[in-house]
């Protein structure tokens, strides 16, 4: 009766070992190559991301594959995470870069985002990010908390998109006086339209703004009216921080369901299903090309941030974000419905 305790003891232990990189075969996926399908058009930072990981990846996964970019745009990266969950191959050889907002997708608009984003294999990202409300030098509001009695007009893609689902967002939650004009074709339009006058700022990604148009905050064209994210950026320490807005438990809970992506900027995903010890090495690949000086050097040279996120601490923040109450799900869903 002992030995066949201490079996079974011993096979659940085993059972219970994680799986490790090491467990594929040295030559899995040589003479192969890797596409790395991108939700995005090219010379974007979602791209950008993608063909900086592209160019290391291969020589620090088993067998030193081919690696490539293709891109895929189509309803703001949906099409290419429909087609990582339903029909990319299972292998390894195929992976998907899309947008950070689609993680939280299925549970704001499940009719449309028909996946589970628990399902991914998250591979991991290659930075982190920061949402900023940037307005302009001649608008009133300087600050966040100007806006409770301060009119601002922003400019936006959409109102689906950042530029304009963050500050229908904040008026929702705190009841801000933010004037969202949609319709322009592309954030560059939209900058165009602030230096014209015709609106007085917008909603960016920080990295987006610094790689841009820093040159701004430099000449003081610009204020910085609040950062959106679950972490405040290290380098904008005295931009008011949303997070310290929330009073209320459901104030705080809508911010993280919606600023979740935040934490893991351009991520890159493999299908469900594909085997645990190839996702194990696509991780520990990741990793290293990541961490890879080389890379590191490259990104620099480019003006890009790398932050390594990896994947297992994505997968955690993903489940954690699909445990939001339903409730708080319901005024999600009627904040960020669409217009």
């Amino acid at each position: 009766m002992r030995s066949l305790l201490a079996a079974v003891i011993l096979a659940c232990c085993a059972f219970a070992l994680p799986v490790r990189a090491a467990d594929l075969p040295a030559d899995y996926f040589k003479s192969k190559t890797i596409r790395i399908t991108v939700g995005a058009a090219p010379g974007g930072l979602y791209d950008q991301h993608a063909r900086l990981m592209a160019r290391h990846l291969g020589k620090h996964l088993p067998g030193n594959p081919s690696v490539i970019v293709e891109n895929a745009p189509g309803a703001g990266s949906l099409k290419t995470a429909l087609y990582i969950y339903t029909a990319a191959p299972k292998d390894g050889t195929v992976l998907g870069v899309f947008n950070r907002g689609l993680a939280v997708g299925p549970l704001i608009d499940p009719a449309t985002n028909t996946f589970d984003a628990r399902k991914f294999n998250w591979i991991g990202a290659t930075s982190k990010e920061v949402a900023v409300g940037v307005a302009w030098h001649t608008a009133a509001v300087k600050r966040f908390d100007q806006l409770a009695t301060t009119q601002w007009i922003v400019g936006a893609t959409g109102i689906t998109d950042d530029s304009g689902a963050l500050p229908n967002m904040l008026n929702a939650l705190f009841g801000t006086k933010i004037k969202i004009v949609t319709g322009y074709s592309g954030g560059s339009t939209v900058v165009l339209a602030i230096e014209k006058g015709e609106v007085e700022g917008r909603f960016w990604s920080w990295g987006a703004f610094k790689a841009e148009r820093m040159q701004w905050l430099t000449d003081k064209q610009i204020n910085l009216v609040v950062q959106l994210a679950l972490e405040r950026a290290p380098d904008l320490p005295d931009t008011p921080f949303i997070m310290d807005f929330a009073k209320t438990d459901e104030q705080r809970q809508i911010l993280q369901l919606a600023l979740v992506g935040q934490s893991f900027a351009w991520p890159t995903i493999a299908p469900p299903g594909v085997p645990a010890p190839v996702v194990a090495a696509l991780r520990a690949g990741y990793r290293d090309a990541a961490n890879d000086p080389a890379l590191r050097a490259d990104g620099e040279r480019a003006g890009l941030s790398i932050i390594y996120v990896p994947g297992e601490e994505i997968n955690q923040l993903v489940d954690k974000v699909y445990e939001t109450p339903p409730a708080i799900i319901k005024r999600a869903r009627e904040i960020f419905a669409t217009h």
